[in-house]
This record gives C-alpha cells, sequence and structure tokens, in this order.
C-alpha cells in the first residue's frame, strides 16, 4: 500500500509539472479541455482502484478458505488417511476405510462448494479427490 501510495504522489507530482507546462504553451480554451479529459481520467482511475481493492479482498477470502480447508480436512481424516495438495485440489488417500469419518469428510467438502470424486486406487486404497467449483 506505501508502494502504491509513493506512486500516486509522484504521478500527481509529475500531473502538476505537465499542468505549469501545459498552461504556458496552450491556449486557454485547449487547456480547459485537458484538464477536464484529466479529470474523466483520474474518475475512471478511482473506480478501477475501487474494484482493484475489491477484488484483492476476494483473492485474500479465497486463499484464507483454503488454508483453513487443509487443516480442518488433516484434522478431522487424522490417521485414517493422508490429505495431499493434487491438481488445484486435494487427494485424501484413505488408509483405513472402516474407521474413516466418511460423513464429516464429505460434509465439510461439501459445505466448502467442492467438487468432489470417490474412486478406488486398488483393493484395499480408496481415494477422495476434490477440488473448488468450476466458475
Amino acid at each position: 500500500m506505501l508502494k502504491d501510495n509513493k506512486s500516486t504522489q509522484e504521478l500527481e507530482r509529475r500531473l502538476s509539472e505537465l499542468e505549469a507546462k501545459l498552461r504556458e504553451s496552450i491556449p486557454k480554451k485547449d487547456a480547459e479541455e485537458l484538464r477536464k479529459k484529466i479529470s474523466e481520467l483520474e474518475s475512471y482511475l478511482k473506480k478501477y482502484e475501487s474494484e482493484l481493492e475489491v477484488a484483492k479482498r476476494t483473492i485474500k477470502d479465497l486463499q484464507s478458505l483454503s488454508r483453513d480447508i487443509v487443516s480442518r480436512l488433516k484434522e478431522i481424516v487424522g490417521e485414517y488417511g493422508n490429505v495431499s495438495l493434487q491438481y488445484g485440489g486435494y487427494e485424501i488417500s484413505i488408509t483405513d476405510p472402516h474407521h474413516f469419518p466418511w460423513n464429516i469428510t464429505l460434509n465439510t467438502l461439501l459445505d466448502a462448494s467442492f467438487e468432489v470424486w470417490i474412486t478406488r486406487k486398488d483393493e484395499q486404497t480408496m481415494l477422495i479427490r476434490c477440488k473448488p467449483p468450476s466458475f
């Protein structure tokens, strides 16, 4: 944020310099039109800055959700499975299907709006693969 403020201050300083030069070299009518255009551009800039802030907050929220879901899954699965990052989602390798907390695990994933697939790796190992929803 400090870097953004410094950049903004530098742009404002440069803008003031350019306005001073324009006053010297451009007729008053043209200068007024340029001021209007600058004002319009500044309003667009403010609009995009606010949209950028919203996007940053959204990204931060999504990253937080992702970190929380991993720790939550590891806590739920415990000794009955292994959670790993796979293909932009997660893979839970189930080591003890008889004691595995199926209900809590699946409800946690579905409550987080994850897409979920359950497959068998071999006769003894089952896998749950999940990922955030596709938009």
